[in-house]
């Protein structure tokens, strides 16, 4: 049996990930310190579990020798990008410099195979078309300079080191569920959550506006089914292992884009329903279109997108919540 650890285990995209890897036969090793993470997933009593920071090298260096690990997989990050404005130190020190520290221990304890969960948010805001792994990166939050700083260090110390073997998936915009998985945020702050949650609470919330040159002046945002999401990781973990890597970065995307109107549009016809919202400009330092090119994780066999239609996902989190109400 194959044996993975995973950082950030118990968030969202980590509960589910360390769900789809028991299921296929690894075993699973986590860590999270449930910095983000208030309500404790149940995933942490199927795995065999750490609760402490990244940064931790005791730890690294106990569960090196206690366990045979094939791979690491590194999701632990802050992520709220209006948060890293107001706090932009403490987005630096989590991602990037604990970020460090983490790599810096598994290399010393001879891991060297590791898959990095990136954003969509490193690249420019000027694209208003389709973006590909080869376009400008250049952030605007210091959540996304968090992540970008960390896949420069990634591809510095390659240069050093050969036998380091990475790959780093650009995340879109997750969303979803799966089995009793799913978004826990706390104050929620994704947009289908969020007007989910307004309706069936029939509560009243902000749909943002930042009049950007599309084509209702709402920002544009590509969403994938997180099980697709999940089910990448999986696949990039297979391909970590074969020859003739050629590319080293992947966006993992649906490569459709909606505009935050068109969801609130899309919701309302499925629901039937009108739903409570007003319009308030937003923050000015949202980018307007991030609609990602997923060809290249799809040529490669690591990406699939059988769930991340955008009706499916909009009922998908209809249900889940309609589950815990």
């Amino acid at each position: 049996m194959k044996t993975i650890l995973i950082s950030g285990c118990a968030g969202y995209l980590g509960s589910i990930v360390s769900k789809i890897f028991l299921e296929n036969g690894f075993k699973v090793v986590g860590i999270d310190n449930f910095s983000t993470s208030p309500n404790v997933s149940q995933i942490i009593n199927e795995i065999d579990f750490y609760e402490s920071c990244i940064s931790n090298q005791d730890l690294i260096t106990k569960i090196s020798n206690k366990y045979k690990i094939s791979c690491t997989i590194h999701l632990a990050s802050y992520s709220d990008l209006r948060e890293s404005f107001a706090d932009p130190q403490k987005y630096m020190k989590n991602n990037f410099d604990n970020s460090v520290l983490f790599f810096q221990n598994l290399l010393s304890n001879n891991l060297c195979n590791f898959i990095f969960a990136s954003s969509a948010s490193v690249y420019s805001g000027q694209y208003l078309s389709t973006i590909n792994e080869d376009c400008l990166t250049e952030p605007i939050s210091p959540y996304a300079k968090s992540k970008l700083a960390f896949e420069h260090y990634l591809f510095d110390w390659r240069e050093k080191n050969p036998l380091i073997n990475f790959f780093i998936l650009r995340f879109f915009n997750l969303s979803g569920s799966y089995k009793d998985f799913h978004e826990k945020h706390i104050p929620e702050t994704h947009l289908i959550p969020k007007a989910v949650d307004s309706y069936i609470n029939k509560s009243k919330f902000y749909l943002y506006k930042n009049d950007h040159a599309t084509k209702d002046g709402f920002a544009i945002r590509d969403y994938i089914h997180v099980i697709d999401a999940a089910n990448s990781i999986l696949k990039t973990y297979e391909l970590l292992f074969g020859d003739n890597i050629d590319n080293r970065i992947f966006n993992i995307c649906s490569g459709k884009g909606f505009s935050n109107l068109d969801v609130m549009n899309l919701l309302e016809e499925k629901l039937n329903s009108k739903i409570n919202y007003e319009i308030k400009k937003s923050f000015d330092s949202e980018i307007p279109s991030l609609v990602g090119d997923s060809s290249l994780a799809i040529k490669k066999g690591i990406l699939s997108l059988e769930n991340s239609q955008i009706e499916n996902i909009l009922l998908d989190n209809v249900k889940q919540k309609m589950k815990l109400t």
